[in-house]
């Protein structure tokens, strides 16, 4: 008769419905973990292939690369941390800033510094390149937001009406700023809504004149958030507004004057930062938000509902999708300096097989181009093509392999040895069903009876295993009852089990006596 191996016990477990949105974001798996030298403040991709990413930390702006997400190039120029970067929508400039109150510009390719922007006077925490590609836009912590054009390297515009520091920006298409504050409110900003009367001569930090600059100090609309204010994002043209502050997200309607639409309170700290994510293998619109409890969660934006989650192992403090349709990544920057990098698993680039079919081809004369086709496997098989199946040598669990020897003593050994409760319970079963539990405990001494022992301590009690350990517990003091007494690791373990047990039967006495009172209470009412 051949033997057949140990059927491990099924346990019931709670059910988990999965959604399509889940499955697709399931997908996503962590293939690259990078350390960076402080926390990672800003993540910001590029809107060309291939889609690089900025990542900001301590005193430099590391460039990845958007396919193998490894770092390609770095920009070191700070002298003090950096808070933010950007891409221009070409790609081919970056903008960047942090504890100093000045926005540098830096060409993409060659790194070297362009344009410095003066005129903040306290540090830069958010950066924009607006529409044209030839203006930025920057919130500082001296409650101003300023327009700077890139050809002339002057400030244009200077948006005043913020009584608290400016932490995050976003625009539109048609060129509208959107800024939050620490305090409480997110103000739009038209800067064609500029008057000539409003114009003043300032003069910067250093003393120096400055041409001519039009002061805005009525915004376009404003928002009461209801807490400081750590990111807004435009979703859509423009129609919708979302604000993240505190352990809240609100989504606005912007056409309708400003009405709430929802309000997401999923979160168990702080939310500190959004992203936007809409690809062609998952066609529905979906809102990334980090926080501070580690958890990154997708919201569906047309229910307003929680369809997937990501737990990381420090509080995230920046997140940023790839716009890439084909491979898509998400990267997440993280309070301990971690670049925590997900990819979709089953894509294009996956599937590639080296025959010549996609866009990764391989150079000739490498090993790749050697070992193209051995990996292809044909969609269909032809009606008359034979198909070879290799036969595989079963392969044995080491308790397995004992068990069927008749080893049992050793066997039980092996389970435990495994670590996995659920093998030692199954174990036990099949030892029980061949009327081998006592020649497996038998015959063993103090050091081998610990792990026994000890396993009953800790599992005894879990009602998924009680009905099976319970037998085992009296099959171990029969046999070993009369020698109790001969070692001290063994009267330890069997006084620890003893207590165990005694403080579960108390439990379950005050648990009897809460289901005696219900039994009167609902014979009283029944009565009635």
């Amino acid at each position: 008769m051949e033997f057949t191996k140990t059927p491990l016990r099924r346990f019931p477990r709670n059910p988990i419905r999965k959604t399509t949105e889940s499955r697709h974001w399931d997908k996503f798996k962590a293939v690259k973990t990078e350390k960076e030298v402080g926390r990672v403040s800003c993540i910001s991709f590029s809107h060309t292939k291939p889609y690089d990413f900025l990542v900001a930390s301590s005193t430099r702006v590391r460039i990845y690369n958007g396919r193998t997400c490894t770092p390609a190039r770095t920009i070191s120029r700070f002298k003090d941390v950096v808070h933010t970067a950007a891409f221009r929508n070409d790609g081919a400039l970056i903008a960047a800033s942090g504890d100093w109150p000045v926005v540098k510009v830096f060409e993409t390719k060659s790194k070297g510094l362009l344009r410095e922007f003066k005129g903040h006077r306290n540090p830069v925490h958010a950066l924009r390149f607006l529409p044209g590609d030839t203006k930025i836009v920057s919130g500082s912590d001296d409650m101003t937001c300023r327009l700077w054009d890139i050809p002339s390297q002057e400030e244009i515009v200077r948006f005043e009406g913020h009584e608290d520091y400016v932490r995050c920006l976003t625009t539109s298409t048609t060129g509208l700023i959107v800024s939050g504050s620490y305090d409480h409110t997110v103000k739009a900003w038209d800067p064609r809504l500029k008057q000539s009367n409003n114009k003043t001569k300032d003069k910067s930090f250093e003393g120096r004149s400055t041409p001519s600059i039009s002061k805005i100090k009525n915004s376009a609309f404003s928002i009461n958030h209801g807490a400081p204010v750590e990111d807004v994002l435009m979703l859509g043209n423009g129609s919708m507004l979302v604000t993240a502050g505190d352990r809240h997200i609100k989504i606005w309607d912007i056409v309708a004057g400003g009405r709430l639409l929802a309000t997401l309170s999923s979160q168990q700290k702080s939310v500190t930062c959004l992203a936007h994510s809409r690809s062609k293998h998952h066609n529905e619109p979906t809102l990334i938000a980090g926080s501070l409890d580690g958890q990154v969660r997708f919201y569906n934006l047309e229910t307003f509902t929680v369809c997937h989650s990501m737990k990381l192992e420090s509080p995230v403090l920046s997140v940023g999708v790839s716009p890439d349709q084909d491979y898509p990544v998400i990267a997440c920057g993280l309070l301990d300096g971690t670049v925590a990098v997900r990819k979709m698993i089953g894509t294009t680039e996956s599937k590639t097989d080296g025959v010549g079919f996609g866009s990764n081809l391989p150079r000739p004369g490498s090993k790749r181009y050697f070992m193209r086709g051995m990996t292809y496997k044909p969609e269909s098989m032809a009606p008359n093509t034979l198909h070879v199946l290799n036969k595989r040598k079963k392969r044995f669990k080491p308790w397995d392999i004992h068990l069927r020897k008749f080893q049992y003593n050793r066997a039980m050994d092996a389970a435990i040895d495994s670590r996995n409760p659920v093998v030692l319970i199954s174990l036990i079963d099949t030892l029980m069903l061949h009327d081998a539990l006592r020649v497996a405990l038998s015959g063993r001494d103090d050091t081998e009876l610990v792990p026994i022992l000890s396993f009953l301590v800790k599992h005894i009690i879990n009602p998924l295993y009680s009905d099976t350990l319970t037998v085992v517990a009296n099959v171990l003091i029969d046999l070993y009852g009369d020698v109790c007494r001969q070692s001290t690791l063994v009267d330890d373990m069997m006084v620890k089990l003893r207590d165990v047990v005694s403080e579960e039967i108390k439990i379950q006495e005050s648990m009897f006596k809460v289901l005696g009172n219900m039994h009167l209470l609902t014979a009283y009412t029944s009565d009635e």
